[in-house]
């Protein structure tokens, strides 16, 4: 009973590791955006306005709402919906400011965090799991990404996700069941609109 207790005791630890993990990278987002004194250039492909379209089909912003689904799928011809969707979900809480949208990229960086935790988990065990997460929260390269408003960062959340989850499946030991492969099949349709 004592050995069942402490294995759950350190997964909640190992877990609330990962989150304060997102906290401190999301801080230094934020530490950035409040000392950096230029508009960054952002949006180039238009995705924060496709974003804050989203926003007001779905009634999240303003009162022009959308009538049906193909109404709002009809606004992502190029750009994938549930990025977008996400986006102005995230956007009509925080505001359309350029650093208060960036909570949207906070979101998918906590996105990613949470699946490269759960690689690692799978994968070594939790010391490879915080190795691997501290590694992606502090790389130039995705701390680039999170303060350039492309949909790179939640093309490679959803990419992570989709790719653990067709990992499992194909465990033999503990894979071959039906949930994992819709969650799968689902996430590579959202892929696909986004590739």
């Amino acid at each position: 009973m004592l050995i069942k207790k402490n294995i759950n005791h350190s997964k909640y630890i190992f877990w609330i590791s990962v989150l304060f993990i997102w906290v401190i990278s999301t801080l230094v987002d934020r530490l950035w955006w409040d000392f950096y004194s230029n508009t960054p250039s952002w949006d180039q492909a238009d995705y924060l306005n496709s974003a804050l379209d989203h926003a007001r089909a779905l009634s999240f912003l303003g009162d022009d709402g959308a009538s049906d689904v193909r109404s709002l799928l009809d606004k992502s011809p190029k750009i994938p919906p549930l990025a977008s969707i996400v986006n102005g979900a995230v956007i009509a809480f925080s505001g359309d400011a350029p650093h208060q949208a960036a909570w949207s990229l906070s979101f998918w960086n906590g996105f990613f965090i949470f699946n490269i935790a759960s690689w690692g988990l799978y994968l070594r065990g939790k010391k490879f799991a915080i190795f691997s997460v501290l590694i992606s929260a502090f790389s130039p390269f995705l701390f680039h990404l999170r303060t350039d408003y492309v949909l790179e960062l939640p093309l490679i959340s959803s990419i992570t996700f989709y790719l653990f989850h067709l990992g499992r499946w194909s465990d033999k030991s503990i894979g071959g069941k039906w949930i994992q492969l819709i969650i799968a099949t689902f996430i590579i349709l959202t892929i696909h609109r986004q590739i």
